[in-house]
Formats: structure tokens, sequence, C-alpha cells
């Protein structure tokens, strides 16, 4: 029994040291009308999560422009505890939807730990639109009939 004891000890002190190399950051985005920018880098197990307010009902258009292949984005509605809405390593860095709940969502940037643990760094460019549903017009993902452009300036 002893010996079983300690590998088990060993496995949860390498968790316990990987949750604790991730370092969280957080910030509000800041929405200049319905658009909110925010352009910066992370590194390793660094991760990056922008909160900001919605309506249930609200369209949303979040994307993110990268060059590295293992930066990606997931979406956290209010209340979660991790639980994320849209897993961007699934889905790719372009999400159109209706928001189900009012309140505040966390849009959560990382790298992948392939690239984490290799602590490479990614620039990118995190783009986040909000309307009304008035202003949709129910187009499924286009503001006043017209359709979102995805813009990288990197």
């Amino acid at each position: 029994m002893r010996h079983t004891l300690i590998p088990i000890a060993v496995l949860l002190l390498i968790a316990g040291s990987v949750v604790a190399n991730e370092e969280l950051r957080t910030e509000a985005l800041s929405f200049d009308g319905t658009t909110a920018i925010a352009e910066d880098d992370l590194t390793g197990y660094e991760i990056v999560d922008y909160s900001f307010e919605a309506k249930a009902g609200q369209f949303a258009n979040i994307s993110m422009a990268t060059k590295h292949l293992s930066n990606y984005f997931n979406i956290l509605p209010p209340g979660s505890e991790g639980e994320a809405i849209y897993i961007g390593s699934i889905n790719g860095n372009q999400f159109e939807g209706i928001l189900e709940q009012s309140g505040r969502y966390q849009v959560r940037v990382y790298l992948m730990r392939n690239a984490a643990r290799r602590n490479e760094k990614a620039t990118y460019r995190l783009e986040v639109i909000l309307a009304d549903p008035a202003t949709s017009n129910g187009t499924g993902g286009r503001l006043g009939g017209l359709p979102f452009l995805w813009r990288s300036t990197m």
C-alpha cells in the first residue's frame, strides 16, 4: 500500500505544478460604439481573460487574428467556472452568434499545451463586436444585412 501512495503523491505534485505555472491575467474590454479591440501577446502558459457585459439576445461577432497555429480563444458565459460555450481549438478563431444570457462574458485567449510547454510566444488581435437584436435584423451574422468582414492587421 505504501508503494502505491508514493506514485500517487508524485502525480498530484506534478498536476499542481502545471496549474501553478498558468498565469491568468484579466482585462476588461473597452468598447468604442459596438466594437472592442485588444492587441497583445502571451507566452507559454499565460492566459488572458477579456471580459465584457452583454444582454441576452445580443448578437456577437468575436474573432482573433494570429499567426501562431496554437493560439486560440474560448468564450465563457456569465457565472462560468471554466466551462466554455465556444472552444476555439475545435471551432476556429471566429464566433458569430446570439448570446443567450445577460451578464459578464469572458473571452479566454491561450496557447495550446504543445506550444505553452515550449514557452512559445504568440501575438494576436482580438475583436469583439456586439449588436442589439434589432440591429442584426435576424440576418444570421450580418449587421444591417451586410456580412461581417474579418480584418487582420497582422
